[in-house]
């Protein structure tokens, strides 16, 4: 729980230091994290594995989760969610991999920079095309365990059931957009097989940017998987080390990693 402390204790802070921004800096912020993006993809030589950002838009998915999961009030509104969520993978299959047919492919790994409505990063992520984290929504129903729900339930009244409802859509509705940039490397095809210098974050004493050497291994994909999450980290650093606030700061950063670490 600590931990937890720390890292909400750090998203309040990177949530004022961009409330205090500009309109006009956060009218442009997702574009010129985009640019970015492309800077780090194109100034760490990854430009032959790694796709240019792709753009998503998540609001219409947002409403139909809700009318799903809150309001219940649409008939349709499983297929309907369905066949959105399936829409937005068809695009990120088609745009950052180039491909078309199956979708549900668990060594398609990509990386994707969400956004809330104000423009400012929400977490930077790593995920596949059959986990497909970007696109998991969980109600605040669904917390915890079986027991947690179970009691839940048979805790809340129907004002707290308002309440709660009410926290539910606006929090389904905070993420607003995301960027994905696909790994477009094939299980175990020798292109771009090789060590990447990758830029990252900036280096306190030198003050510029530090790059790491990563190797690209993709002999299985808890290989190119492993790759993926080490991109993840660097993509994050380099992001806050260019002056980018991200909510959640520490999103990207491995587990084994320490939370303060800068």
């Amino acid at each position: 729980m600590a931990e937890f402390t720390e890292r909400y204790t750090e998203a309040n802070n990177q949530h004022k230091q961009y409330v205090g921004k500009s309109s006009k800096y956060k009218e442009d912020n997702q574009q010129t994290v985009k640019t970015k993006i492309t800077d780090w993809i194109e100034g760490s030589g990854l430009g032959d594995i790694v796709s240019q950002p792709v753009e998503i838009n998540l609001s219409e998915l947002n409403e139909l989760v809700i009318e799903r999961d809150i309001k219940q009030d649409k008939v349709d509104a499983v297929s309907n969610t369905k066949k959105e969520v399936s829409e937005i993978e068809n695009d990120i299959w088609e745009d950052a991999f180039n491909k078309a047919g199956e979708i549900n492919d668990p060594t398609k790994h990509y990386l994707w920079v969400t956004f809330r409505a104000d423009g400012m990063v929400v977490t930077v992520g790593k995920t596949n095309m059959k986990t497909g984290d970007l696109l998991k929504y969980e109600d605040l129903y669904s917390s915890g365990t079986g027991d947690t729900r179970i009691i839940l339930q048979q805790l809340l009244s129907p004002e707290d059931k308002k309440v709660l409802d009410d926290l539910s859509i606006r929090k389904l509705r905070y993420t607003q957009s995301a960027l994905v940039m696909g790994i477009t490397v094939k299980l175990n095809e020798k292109k771009g097989r090789k060590t990447y210098t990758v830029e990252g974050g900036n280096d306190i004493d030198t003050e510029t940017k530090s790059v790491t050497k990563i190797q690209m291994k993709n002999q299985t994909n808890r290989l190119l998987s492993t790759f993926a999450i080490k991109l993840e980290y660097q993509l994050g650093e380099y992001l806050i080390g260019e002056g980018i606030n991200i909510l959640n700061r520490y999103s990207h950063c491995p587990k084994k990693k320490h939370i303060t670490e800068q």
